[in-house]
Protein backbone atom coordinates (compact mmCIF):
# COMPACT_ATOMS: atom_id res chain seq x y z
CA UNK A 1 0.00 0.00 0.00
CA UNK A 2 1.27 3.21 -1.05
CA UNK A 3 -0.31 6.76 0.74
CA UNK A 4 0.42 9.97 -1.10
CA UNK A 5 2.64 12.34 0.91
CA UNK A 6 3.98 9.78 3.50
CA UNK A 7 6.08 8.67 0.90
CA UNK A 8 6.31 5.23 2.43
CA UNK A 9 5.17 1.50 1.40
CA UNK A 10 2.99 -0.32 4.19
CA UNK A 11 1.80 -4.22 4.83
CA UNK A 12 -0.49 -5.71 6.67
CA UNK A 13 0.36 -7.77 9.32
CA UNK A 14 -1.72 -10.81 10.84
CA UNK A 15 -3.31 -8.73 13.88
CA UNK A 16 -4.53 -6.00 10.52
CA UNK A 17 -2.55 -3.33 11.46
CA UNK A 18 -0.21 -1.36 9.11
CA UNK A 19 3.27 -1.70 9.04
CA UNK A 20 5.40 1.03 7.59
CA UNK A 21 8.78 -0.24 5.86
CA UNK A 22 10.16 3.17 6.10
CA UNK A 23 10.83 5.52 9.42
CA UNK A 24 8.55 8.56 9.68
CA UNK A 25 10.96 11.05 8.30
CA UNK A 26 10.18 13.51 11.43
CA UNK A 27 11.83 10.80 13.82
CA UNK A 28 11.34 11.12 17.56
CA UNK A 29 8.84 13.97 17.58
CA UNK A 30 6.36 11.60 15.75
CA UNK A 31 5.88 9.94 18.63
CA UNK A 32 7.58 6.39 19.84
CA UNK A 33 6.21 4.48 17.25
CA UNK A 34 9.08 5.53 14.56
CA UNK A 35 7.09 3.71 11.97
CA UNK A 36 4.09 4.88 12.34
CA UNK A 37 2.42 7.73 9.73
CA UNK A 38 -0.71 9.67 9.53
CA UNK A 39 -1.04 7.92 13.32
CA UNK A 40 -2.03 4.35 11.11
CA UNK A 41 -5.15 6.53 9.49
CA UNK A 42 -3.95 6.76 5.73
CA UNK A 43 -7.64 6.05 4.52
CA UNK A 44 -8.60 9.45 6.28
CA UNK A 45 -5.40 11.28 7.48
CA UNK A 46 -2.81 13.09 5.53
CA UNK A 47 0.25 14.34 6.40
CA UNK A 48 2.03 15.48 3.12
CA UNK A 49 5.49 15.91 4.73
CA UNK A 50 5.37 13.32 7.26
CA UNK A 51 6.60 16.07 9.48
CA UNK A 52 3.56 16.37 11.25
CA UNK A 53 4.00 15.52 15.10
CA UNK A 54 2.05 13.32 17.47
CA UNK A 55 1.25 16.17 19.78
CA UNK A 56 0.12 18.81 17.70
CA UNK A 57 -2.64 16.30 16.01
CA UNK A 58 -3.43 15.29 19.42
CA UNK A 59 -4.51 18.82 20.35
CA UNK A 60 -5.89 19.26 16.73
CA UNK A 61 -8.13 16.17 17.47
CA UNK A 62 -9.09 17.71 20.95
CA UNK A 63 -9.69 20.77 19.69
CA UNK A 64 -12.04 19.45 16.30
CA UNK A 65 -14.14 16.53 17.39
CA UNK A 66 -17.13 17.24 18.84
CA UNK A 67 -17.60 16.12 22.48
CA UNK A 68 -20.81 13.88 22.71
CA UNK A 69 -23.80 15.71 24.22
CA UNK A 70 -26.21 12.64 25.02
CA UNK A 71 -25.95 9.40 26.43
CA UNK A 72 -24.62 5.94 24.35
CA UNK A 73 -28.32 4.51 25.14
CA UNK A 74 -29.88 7.61 23.13
CA UNK A 75 -27.67 7.77 20.19
CA UNK A 76 -29.12 7.11 16.66
CA UNK A 77 -27.98 5.92 13.54
CA UNK A 78 -26.18 7.00 10.51
CA UNK A 79 -24.33 5.25 7.75
CA UNK A 80 -21.11 6.88 6.51
CA UNK A 81 -20.38 5.84 3.27
CA UNK A 82 -17.09 6.39 0.60
CA UNK A 83 -17.52 7.25 -3.53
CA UNK A 84 -15.49 7.77 -6.18
CA UNK A 85 -14.96 11.37 -7.00
CA UNK A 86 -17.34 12.81 -10.07
CA UNK A 87 -19.32 9.27 -9.76
CA UNK A 88 -19.57 5.65 -9.84
CA UNK A 89 -17.97 5.89 -13.15
CA UNK A 90 -15.47 8.68 -11.97
CA UNK A 91 -11.50 8.26 -12.89
CA UNK A 92 -9.61 8.37 -9.64
CA UNK A 93 -9.58 4.82 -7.22
CA UNK A 94 -11.52 5.22 -4.12
CA UNK A 95 -8.68 5.93 -1.39
CA UNK A 96 -7.89 8.78 0.85
CA UNK A 97 -8.28 12.43 -0.86
CA UNK A 98 -9.21 10.93 -3.80
CA UNK A 99 -12.42 9.71 -2.62
CA UNK A 100 -15.38 11.66 -1.35
CA UNK A 101 -17.16 10.89 2.54
CA UNK A 102 -20.88 11.58 3.19
CA UNK A 103 -23.47 10.72 5.57
CA UNK A 104 -26.80 8.79 4.68
CA UNK A 105 -29.87 9.25 7.55
CA UNK A 106 -31.85 6.34 6.61
CA UNK A 107 -30.28 2.91 6.03
CA UNK A 108 -29.63 2.43 2.88
CA UNK A 109 -30.15 -1.18 2.23
CA UNK A 110 -33.88 -0.18 3.44
CA UNK A 111 -34.31 2.32 1.00
CA UNK A 112 -31.69 2.36 -1.80
CA UNK A 113 -33.90 5.08 -3.37
CA UNK A 114 -33.64 7.57 -0.27
CA UNK A 115 -33.02 11.05 -1.41
CA UNK A 116 -31.21 11.35 2.65
CA UNK A 117 -27.74 11.64 1.69
CA UNK A 118 -25.28 14.78 2.90
CA UNK A 119 -22.10 15.88 2.40
CA UNK A 120 -19.42 18.77 3.03
CA UNK A 121 -18.48 20.90 -0.04
CA UNK A 122 -15.96 23.61 -0.37
CA UNK A 123 -18.96 25.98 -1.42
CA UNK A 124 -20.94 28.51 -0.21
CA UNK A 125 -24.65 28.72 0.02
CA UNK A 126 -26.06 29.65 -3.48
CA UNK A 127 -22.99 28.75 -5.24
CA UNK A 128 -21.94 25.81 -7.91
CA UNK A 129 -18.55 24.57 -8.07
CA UNK A 130 -16.14 24.97 -5.38
CA UNK A 131 -12.42 23.62 -5.36
CA UNK A 132 -10.06 22.03 -2.72
CA UNK A 133 -10.71 25.23 -0.05
CA UNK A 134 -13.82 27.63 1.04
CA UNK A 135 -16.34 28.09 3.00
CA UNK A 136 -17.62 24.67 4.38
CA UNK A 137 -21.09 23.90 3.14
CA UNK A 138 -23.65 20.49 2.75
CA UNK A 139 -25.27 19.54 0.13
CA UNK A 140 -27.50 16.88 -0.82
CA UNK A 141 -25.41 13.80 -2.32
CA UNK A 142 -26.70 13.17 -5.59
CA UNK A 143 -25.23 9.76 -6.45
CA UNK A 144 -26.32 6.38 -4.99
CA UNK A 145 -23.41 4.90 -4.62
CA UNK A 146 -24.26 2.92 -1.18
CA UNK A 147 -21.05 -0.21 -1.76
CA UNK A 148 -18.45 1.01 0.77
CA UNK A 149 -20.86 2.09 3.81
CA UNK A 150 -20.87 1.72 7.32
CA UNK A 151 -23.16 2.34 10.53
CA UNK A 152 -21.79 4.87 12.91
CA UNK A 153 -24.67 5.77 16.29
CA UNK A 154 -24.28 9.80 16.94
CA UNK A 155 -26.52 11.81 19.26
CA UNK A 156 -29.46 12.73 17.68
CA UNK A 157 -28.48 16.83 17.76
CA UNK A 158 -25.75 15.78 15.26
CA UNK A 159 -27.70 13.50 13.40
CA UNK A 160 -30.22 16.23 13.04
CA UNK A 161 -27.36 18.68 12.14
CA UNK A 162 -25.64 16.70 9.52
CA UNK A 163 -28.93 15.38 8.29
CA UNK A 164 -29.71 19.07 5.87
CA UNK A 165 -28.10 21.32 4.00
CA UNK A 166 -26.36 24.94 4.95
CA UNK A 167 -23.22 26.17 6.35
CA UNK A 168 -20.74 24.31 8.79
CA UNK A 169 -18.90 25.38 11.63
CA UNK A 170 -15.58 24.93 9.79
CA UNK A 171 -13.94 25.98 6.42
CA UNK A 172 -13.29 23.31 3.87
CA UNK A 173 -10.12 22.49 2.85
CA UNK A 174 -8.69 18.78 0.95
CA UNK A 175 -4.74 18.67 2.72
CA UNK A 176 -6.06 19.38 6.08
CA UNK A 177 -7.16 16.05 7.74
CA UNK A 178 -9.53 18.44 10.12
CA UNK A 179 -11.37 20.57 7.30
CA UNK A 180 -13.12 18.31 4.80
CA UNK A 181 -15.90 15.82 3.72
CA UNK A 182 -13.72 12.85 5.68
CA UNK A 183 -13.73 14.44 8.93
CA UNK A 184 -16.90 15.99 8.83
CA UNK A 185 -18.55 12.88 7.58
CA UNK A 186 -16.80 10.70 10.94
CA UNK A 187 -16.99 13.71 13.41
CA UNK A 188 -13.81 15.12 13.95
CA UNK A 189 -15.13 18.19 12.35
CA UNK A 190 -18.60 19.90 12.67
Amino acid sequence: MFTPGSRACAYRTASGRAKWLNRDPIGEAGGINLYGFVRNNPIDTIDLFGLSDEKGAERLMKLCKPKPECREDEKVSIWICKRKLLGPDGPYPKIGPLSHSFIVCEDPSQNPDTTEKYGKQPRADGQDGGSFWGPGYVVREPFNDFSDCREKKVCPKDKERMCKEGPTDSFYFLPSPWHNCHAWANGRCK
